[in-house]
């Protein structure tokens, strides 16, 4: 007995096509986990500058300009601006054995329009650190 099945059609372009279908949604799942690793990456950086300030005016604890410049150098960038450097202590003149809290925030912009729709044009980025005035 013959099969009188035909051969199949050939499928060169299917290939094609699904790739075509799937690329932007890998690529905008890549940007989005990309943009998270860099707010990832600035949040720990205000971690390390927030640190960095509270260590210094546990030593220093009235040289106000002294602490934010620490943040400052403690940031890869070095762009925290002054005002994103708050210095909060319980007691004026700051006495020795008093806590110094120290706030760094910073303000994000991510690079994915598709982020930016879901969560908004910015995201702000907080961290505070508390040392004992010595």
């Amino acid at each position: 007995m013959k099969s009188r099945l035909k051969p199949a059609a050939p499928q060169q372009g299917q290939a094609l096509v699904e790739f075509a279908l799937a690329l932007p949604i890998l690529l905008i799942l890549l940007a989005v986990g990309a943009d998270f690793g860099r707010a990832y990456f600035y949040d720990l950086s205000l971690r390390d500058a927030a640190f960095a300030a509270a260590r210094y005016g546990g030593m220093n604890p009235n040289d106000d300009a002294g602490i934010r410049n620490a943040a400052k150098l403690a940031t890869p960038d070095s762009g925290l601006a002054d005002a994103s450097v708050t210095i909060t202590s319980t007691t004026n003149p700051r006495g020795r054995g008093t806590p110094l809290q120290i706030s760094v925030s910073y303000v994000f912009h991510p690079l994915t329009p598709v982020l930016g729709q879901l969560i908004g044009n910015t995201i702000t980025l907080h961290e505070t650190q508390v040392d004992i005035i010595k």
